[in-house]
C-alpha cells in the first residue's frame, strides 16, 4: 500500500518539516507539497526533507477563503496522477496537521477501510443556511497586507449582497450536465485512487462548474463534497449531515476545536482530548506552542500507539 499527502502550507516552515518527518514512512509515503505564491519557498525547501518529496513549482497565491485554494489544490491532484506509479490513497491535509498514531496504524487504518471515502457532507443547498452559495462572493484579491484585504472583502461582500438580491442566485450549481445540489465539507479529506482521480477529471472536464465556484464563499470547503455525493462515491463517504453541521463536526480526519477567531492551536494540556477523540491527525500544531504537545506524540508514536 502506498500513501500520497497533498499539504497547503503558508508558514511555520518549521512545523510542516516535523509533519513530513513524522509521516515518512518506510518508502511508502509521497508528499506533494503546494507552498503559498506570497511566501517564501526556501524555508520551506530548508525544513522538509524525505525520501519522496515534491514541492509544487507553478504555485498559487492563496486567498482567505477564495477560489485559489481549490486551484491549489487541483494542482496538487495533478501532480499525484502525472506519475507513473499508483497510490492506494491520497490523503489531503495542511501544515499545521500532525499525525496522532503511529504510522502503521494510519496504514491499517486505510488498508481496513479501503472503499471509504473519508469525507463528510452536508448538503447546503437544502439547507437553512445558504449564504455561502446563495449570493455572490470575491474573495481572491493578491494583497499581501491583512489590513487591506479586510477592507476590500467587506467593501465587496456588501456591494455584492446587494446584488445578489436584485439580481438573484440560485442555489444549485450546474455538473456533468445538469444542475445538482452543492453539498459541504471539509476541506481535507483522505479518498480512494479512483475517486481522487475521479474528483481531479470532474473538475477539470466541468468549465461550467469551475466558473459558479469562483464566486461562493470558501469553495474549497464545497467543490470536492458537491463532486462526490453527486456520483456513485456518494455512498461510501464517511457521514452525511441531515442538520447544518459545525466545523469540527465535518473532520473525518483531524481533531479540531474551531472558534469565531479560528482553529485554535494545541498544546500539552490537550493531549487526553485529542487522544479521546480516536482521530487520525489534530489542527491546528505550531512550532514552539506545540513542541512539548508533539514531543509526547511521538514517543507514543514510537512505541506503536
Amino acid at each position: 500500500m502506498k500513501i500520497a499527502y497533498i499539504i497547503t502550507a503558508y508558514q511555520d516552515p518549521q512545523q510542516l518539516g516535523r509533519l513530513v518527518h513524522a509521516l515518512d514512512y518506510q518508502g511508502k509515503t509521497s508528499f506533494f507539497i503546494h507552498i503559498d505564491k506570497k511566501v517564501d519557498i526556501a524555508p520551506f525547501r530548508n525544513k522538509c526533507k524525505a525520501e519522496d518529496l515534491t514541492f509544487i513549482k507553478d504555485r498559487e497565491w492563496v486567498s482567505w477563503a477564495g477560489f485559489s485554494q481549490v486551484k491549489s489544490l487541483v494542482k496538487l491532484l495533478c501532480c499525484v496522477f502525472q506519475r507513473s506509479e499508483f497510490f492506494d490513497r491520497i490523503v489531503c491535509i495542511s501544515g499545521t496537521d500532525y499525525p496522532v498514531c503511529s504510522n502503521q496504524k494510519i496504514f491499517e487504518e486505510f488498508d481496513t477501510h479501503s472503499d471509504l471515502q473519508y469525507i463528510i457532507a452536508h448538503n447546503i443547498s437544502q439547507s437553512k443556511n445558504r449564504a455561502k452559495i446563495s449570493q455572490y462572493w470575491l474573495c481572491d484579491f493578491k494583497v499581501k497586507s491583512r489590513f487591506i484585504w479586510k477592507c476590500w472583502y467587506h467593501a465587496s461582500s456588501k456591494i455584492l449582497k446587494f446584488l445578489s438580491k436584485v439580481i438573484g442566485r440560485r442555489t444549485k450549481i450546474f455538473l456533468n450536465g445538469s444542475l445538482c445540489d452543492v453539498w459541504f465539507s471539509s476541506d481535507y479529506w483522505a479518498l480512494t485512487n479512483d475517486c481522487a482521480l475521479y474528483l481531479l477529471n470532474t473538475f477539470n472536464e466541468n468549465k461550467k462548474f469551475q466558473q459558479e465556484m469562483k464566486y461562493y464563499f470558501a469553495p474549497s470547503e464545497l467543490w470536492a463534497a458537491t463532486i462526490i455525493c453527486n456520483s456513485k462515491f456518494k455512498n461510501s463517504i464517511v457521514k452525511i449531515f441531515e442538520d447544518a453541521p459545525e466545523v469540527s463536526d465535518v473532520t473525518p480526519l483531524s481533531y479540531l476545536e474551531y472558534y469565531s477567531t479560528g482553529v485554535r492551536v494545541m498544546n500539552e494540556t490537550d493531549l487526553k482530548k485529542i487522544l479521546n477523540s480516536k482521530k487520525i491527525f489534530f489542527r491546528k500544531a505550531a512550532s514552539v506552542v506545540s513542541d512539548e504537545l508533539l514531543t509526547v506524540i511521538d514517543q507514543l508514536r514510537n512505541r506503536g500507539c
